[in-house]
């Protein structure tokens, strides 16, 4: 064996063959003493936890444990028992050698023996099924007590301490749900077999020294020698070739790993598809032939030295002399006259079996598959385990909570976030991130591949903690919450998700709670939406067992093993197994299936559970195709509003603020001062209009309203359009009746005016188009436009019951912005599947209402949002509205915009969801100047003013005169 240099001081290189073998160098003589002393400490720390645990197992199932002992005891003396049958044997041969008799007394003692070790192998047979059946009984023990605390523990843990190893080295493995491969099974192994091997060998050499002391003097002195050498030897011979220490060891030989792969090629049948589609047979065999030549014959190769270097030749000799204590005796017999021949030869014969047993049991407390210190870690490890906290904390919290919390959704809040997901990995999955998001609200997370995307949501489910930042719900500190209340209240679906081994009927209901899941067994029709929602129902309903199937049963050892002597398991008695057991192989899915199946789980939490407030969609459908993807996020798109809530703006805070504060006051002046700014004094149709001055759809509001525009100067002259006199200056109160009314609210007017233009642009992006694609429904500069504007009054009900403050309409705007100035939860909104939904007011934000003008400009692929209002009860409600409009000399229908393919295809799959024709034609009106059909639209809803201002245009509209007085609305609430 040559040597090579290395770089470490420690290290030591040999050439072994084409192997480079590195190892540490063999200690000294001082530091094996050291190391003695310091695994000595070692072991006294880690005694406390392991005599812990043994009174632990103890207490779970004390009459087996007590049991177990004994029959692993058992053993120990037999050996012993067999050391004194052998030595009384050997002792009276070598009298019968000497006296041609034996004594009468040792006569029946050798019988007694006799009889004894006949009855050992029926002990045996007692003993080791005693042990069996014992340690069957403490594993149930252990499992019934710990395996619950050890689920409920781990389940608590976050992701990454979940995978940590000292958690995972305490977790049963989860294919062995039959097979206790436990820690404390473990530990009980390991501790049991290594005091069985130290009783065995301390009774050994109390049997071997009180039969010698009964011998003479010298037989004495030589046994112990010979033990003592023995021992001596045992401990200090090397195991291997390299003193005993363990080794790394590679070659360079290029030809080695090239065979090596050329053998994994042809014999791995993964590779012979490809193998065979290439025609590349012969460029391989000729590889393989010609590497094997060149490698040659290896006197050292990987299994070799895997499993150790033999001893140098001097340490084999040695050993033999030690193991062979009867050539001493051979040696020495001629120096010993006043002993007979036949004694000093059975005596040598007995040392001889002696130490023979001796050395092989010392071997096994030295090789033992565990060292006693790894032993005495497992319960360390064990009790280290619910010591573990890792980086997750929760509170007790739970969600919703009652103060906090809304209904429409979570209020999502993130701060200077920052998550390392690997340490291995200098750059952060997420770095200094910030946003919030309001309840209710759309959110689409756009990035590339990497850029944290989905470890975004993982922190918001609590899978990991953010190694920085804040994280707030509802305006509490997400740590604040218990974890699993928190989960409950979300619906994530994530890239890949595994379809449990239950049934399929367990897998779409087990999110829900105790009460859901209790009637949703008499409802079986959630399961039904629920699967044809996410898409499932096909390939369920060609199941044979429906909702019962379980797609991807456990597998369990089912035959006998050959390895323990059972036989072959004949084809007779495994189709007996086939016809008779509950399957055990998986029903082949495809990913697309298994992604349909899992958005049906998602569907049926988001249908049944009460709680849930916040949808997290994370890239679901890669495996399905686009029909189907459509289908999915559709589904999901029913369970929204058709508005969205509008944050981070850039309007003041201080400017709506002084909006909230002003407004409501407009409708505390007196009525006559009201009244002189009567709707009915503006043909520009501004001004005040009291509790049911408006009819929209033929039915009246019960709001009282105060509706202004930008300033701007009537420019309308005689025979020009009559929609010109839409423009113009509003009636504004007196100055000192209601100090800085007027410039406050056009302070607002202007900049809600300015990002209308600006969000215009940001949806003509979110439908696919070009950021000025929507500009053609604009003049330039817009020039020609005066976005209307109302401050809206509900009263409250007088008799605290509920009523209607507008019914359910449409805005006939191009978008609306709204401002709830009061915290009342009284605007609902309908969603695509037809349910009536709350908007609670958010501070600093805008409701985002789709006009019908949107609807018509995209062809519906906006639909406008019907929403409504109910009358307050109590205090009144107080909200200002801003409609942005169109060119008024803009024609609708003359503009089709160009939408992407995947957008068109998107309003197909909706408006067949549906039920709606997806082809959209325009009326008549349609047809008409924006200018006209606003117009119309004023002159429909104001008499009085059309009568006034209007009256070329009055029979038209009213042919039958002016309507009689509006209702008050109070039936409307059941639209």
């Amino acid at each position: 064996m040559s040597r090579l240099s290395s770089s470490t001081p420690d290290i030591k290189r040999a050439q072994k063959g084409i192997f480079e073998i590195a190892f540490e160098r063999p200690r000294s003589l001082r530091a094996f003493f050291q190391n003695f002393k310091s695994n000595l400490q070692l072991t006294w720390s880690r005694l406390r936890d392991a005599v812990r645990l043994v009174k632990d197992l103890c207490l779970v199932s004390p009459v087996a444990f007590c049991l177990y002992v004994v029959a692993v005891l058992w053993p120990s003396v037999l050996s012993a028992l067999y050391l004194c049958l052998a030595a009384f044997l050997l002792q009276a041969g070598a009298e019968f050698v000497v006296q041609s008799q034996i004594a009468d007394a040792k006569i029946e003692t050798i019988k007694e023996l006799c009889a004894a070790s006949l009855l050992c192998p029926f002990a045996n047979a007692f003993f080791e099924q005693l042990r069996y059946q014992c340690s069957r009984r403490i594993k149930h023990g252990f499992r019934e007590h710990f395996y619950p605390i050890l689920a409920r523990r781990t389940l608590a843990f976050d992701l990454d301490t979940a995978i940590a190893p000292d958690v995972q080295a305490v977790l049963p493995q989860p294919w062995a749900f039959e097979m206790d491969n436990s820690i404390g099974w473990e530990f009980l192994c390991g501790l049991t077999c290594i005091v069985q091997n130290l009783v065995t060998a301390a009774l050994q050499i109390f049997v071997i020294s009180a039969i010698l002391a009964s011998r003479n003097l010298i037989h004495f002195t030589l046994g112990i020698l010979g033990c003592t050498a023995l021992l001596t030897t045992m401990i200090f011979i090397p195991t291997n070739g390299l003193g005993g220490v363990g080794y790394s060891f590679w070659t360079h030989h290029p030809s080695y790993y090239h065979l090596a792969a050329l053998h994994e090629i042809i014999f791995d049948t993964k590779y012979r598809e490809t193998l065979l589609k290439d025609g590349s047979i012969n460029f391989v065999l000729h590889e393989y032939e010609r590497c094997t030549r060149e490698l040659g014959f290896l006197s050292f190769d990987a299994e070799m030295l895997t499993y150790g270097l033999p001893v140098a030749w001097y340490w084999q000799i040695l050993q033999v002399l030690v193991e062979t204590p009867l050539i001493g005796f051979f040696l020495t017999n001629p120096s010993n006259k006043g002993i007979s021949s036949a004694t000093w030869l059975t005596t040598g014969l007995f040392v001889q079996f002696a130490t023979r047993q001796l050395g092989q049991n010392v071997k096994k407390v030295r090789q033992s598959q565990k060292p006693l210190l790894e032993v005495l870690a497992l319960a360390e490890t064990f009790y280290k385990f619910f010591a573990i906290h890792g980086s997750f904390s929760e509170g007790g919290r739970s969600y919703p909570d009652e103060t906090h919390s809304l209904p429409s959704g979570m209020r999502i809040s993130f701060r200077h976030v920052n998550f390392h997901r690997s340490s291995l990995s200098a750059r952060p999955a997420v770095k200094d991130v910030s946003f919030d998001i309001a309840p209710g609200s759309f959110v689409l997370l756009v990035g590339e591949n990497g850029s944290g995307k989905t470890s975004l949501l993982h922190l918001l489910s609590r899978l990991f903690t953010s190694s920085a930042g804040d994280i707030s719900i509802d305006g509490i500190p997400i740590q604040d919450f218990e974890a699993q209340s928190l989960r409950e209240s979300m619906v994530t679906l994530l890239q890949s998700e595994e379809v449990y081994p239950l049934s399929i009927r367990e897998n779409l209901s087990m999110s829900l709670t105790e009460s859901d899941r209790a009637q949703d067994r008499l409802k079986a029709q959630s399961f039904d939406i629920a699967s044809k929602s996410g898409g499932s129902n096909h390939f369920i309903e060609n199941l044979v067992g429906k909702y019962e199937t379980v797609l991807n049963p456990v597998g369990r050892f089912n035959t006998s093993s050959d390895v323990f002597g059972n036989g072959v398991v004949s084809p007779v008695v495994l189709e007996e197994m086939y016809r008779n057991a509950p399957r055990a192989s998986s029903i082949p899915i495809s990913n697309g299936e298994k992604q349909r199946l899992i958005a049906s789980r998602a569907f049926m939490k988001l249908n049944n559970h009460p709680d849930v407030r916040l949808l997290v969609v994370d890239e679901p459908t890669t495996s399905l195709d686009a029909r189907a993807e459509r289908d999915i996020f559709a589904g999901f798109r029913e369970h929204s509003s058709g508005f969205l809530y509008l944050s981070n703006h850039p309007v003041p805070g201080q400017v709506i603020a002084q909006v909230k504060a002003i407004a409501p006051k407009f409708f505390e002046l007196p009525q006559s001062a009201k009244d002189e700014l009567d709707m009915k004094n503006s043909m520009h149709f501004h001004g005040y209009l009291k509790v049911s001055g408006e009819t929209l759809s033929n039915d009246a509001s019960v709001r009282e309203q105060f509706n202004f525009g930008g300033a701007r100067v009537c420019s309308w002259k005689e025979g020009e359009p009559e929609y010109l006199k839409l423009h113009g200056e509003a009636l504004w109160p007196q100055e000192e009746a209601l100090p800085g009314f007027r410039d406050t609210m056009l302070t607002y007017y202007n900049h809600v005016e300015d990002l209308s233009y600006k969000f215009t642009r940001l949806v003509s992006e979110a439908l696919g188009l070009s950021a000025d694609a929507l500009d053609v429904f604009f003049d330039k500069d817009h020039g020609n436009l005066q976005p209307r504007c109302k401050i809206l009054r509900y009263p409250g009900t007088p008799d605290g019951k509920p009523g209607s403050g507008i019914a359910a309409h449409v805005d006939g705007s191009f978008l609306t912005y709204l401002l709830q100035a009061t915290d009342h939860r009284t605007l609902e909104v309908k969603n695509l599947s037809g349910e009536w939904i709350p908007v609670p007011p958010k501070e600093n934000t805008f409701v985002i209402n789709l006009g019908k003008t949107l609807e018509k400009a995209t062809r519906r692929v906006l639909p406008a949002t019907p929403h409504r209002v109910l009358s307050p009860i109590g205090e009144p409600r107080f909200s200002v509205a801003f409609f942005s409009s169109i060119g008024h000399e803009i024609r609708v229908a003359e503009h089709n915009l160009p939408f992407p393919q995947e957008v068109l295809d998107m309003k197909l799959a909706r408006d067949k969801k549906l039920g709606v024709d997806s082809n959209f034609s325009f009326s008549e009106r349609d047809m008409e100047l924006a200018g006209e059909v606003v117009l119309a639209r004023k002159l429909r809803s104001h008499a009085d003013v059309t009568e006034r201002f209007y009256p070329a245009l009055f029979s038209k509209f009213y042919p039958e005169g002016r309507p009689a007085k509006p209702n008050t609305g109070r039936n409307l609430l059941s639209k």
